[in-house]
């Protein structure tokens, strides 16, 4: 059963300071464990979105990747991530999906479709998200209303929105904390974490890290 990824999007992931990406993966590969299969919402690749530790993390590890995207875009995941794709050394798959009934393809909602779509269909049970906006917040929210998602367990990672004046950690954390969500965990990202220690362990807690304050 795969584990979700979700994260802040193009323009609002925070660039790589401080080792920032190498916590992030390792943080991602204990998560899920070394043989584990990573899926997500089939986001086009980017250096300033959660993308960037996505990448890192398929082409370090030999968890398999999963896209889910819809099937009049494909043309455009493949310009974006096969090339890359070249170095995931589990592998990269891809699952297309039909436009969203009722919803113009790339608005809000069929982004919230699409993700909560490939959650039904995996039965996937935990989700990590680094940071995340508007569409990941309903998405979740969407997981705490329906029947058959509530299962999902929602694993909320503190980073930092880049591009805001003043500190941000996105819609998703002002969410859990004002609404109260029960369906979710915040993390703070590791200080520190021993690589060999991560990669061993198959937990959904991150305990082989040292965690910020």
């Amino acid at each position: 059963m795969p584990h979700f990824l979700q994260g802040f999007g193009v323009g609002r992931f925070p660039p790589d300071a401080e080792g920032l990406d190498d916590r992030l993966v390792q943080l991602l590969l204990q998560f899920i464990g070394p043989s584990g299969v990573l899926a997500w919402d089939g986001d086009q690749f980017s250096q300033d979105s959660f993308t960037r530790v996505l990448d890192k993390a398929l082409s370090t590890s030999s968890v398999a990747g999963v896209a889910f995207y819809w099937a009049s875009l494909e043309q455009d995941f493949r310009r974006s991530w096969q090339q890359r794709a070249e170095r995931f050394r589990g592998g990269l798959h891809l699952v297309l999906l039909d436009d969203p009934p009722g919803h113009i393809l790339g608005s809000d909602d069929s982004w919230v479709w699409l993700g909560t779509d490939a959650l039904r269909i995996t039965r996937a049970e935990h989700v990590l998200t680094l940071g995340g906006g508007g569409v990941v917040a309903e998405e979740a929210a969407v997981c705490r209303r329906d029947e058959e998602l509530k299962r999902v367990r929602w694993h909320v990672v503190k980073v930092p929105r880049f591009g805001d004046e003043t500190l941000s950690y996105g819609t998703l954390h002002d969410r859990l904390h004002s609404e109260k969500w029960s369906n979710m965990e915040l993390i703070s990202v590791p200080a520190t974490c021993n690589r060999s220690q991560a990669e061993a362990r198959s937990s959904t807690e991150p305990a082989a890290c040292t965690r910020a304050a």
